[in-house]
């Protein structure tokens, strides 16, 4: 049996490219926006 079976997952927004960080900054991944 097959099933097309795609988990969820979180990304935080920093990672996003949005400046929530305690420095005002973020820490935008490329891998995870393109």
């Amino acid at each position: 049996m097959e099933t097309n079976f795609k988990p969820r997952i979180g990304i935080s927004t920093c990672l996003l490219g949005e400046s929530v960080r305690y420095n005002g900054g973020h820490l935008k991944d490329a891998f995870l926006t393109n």
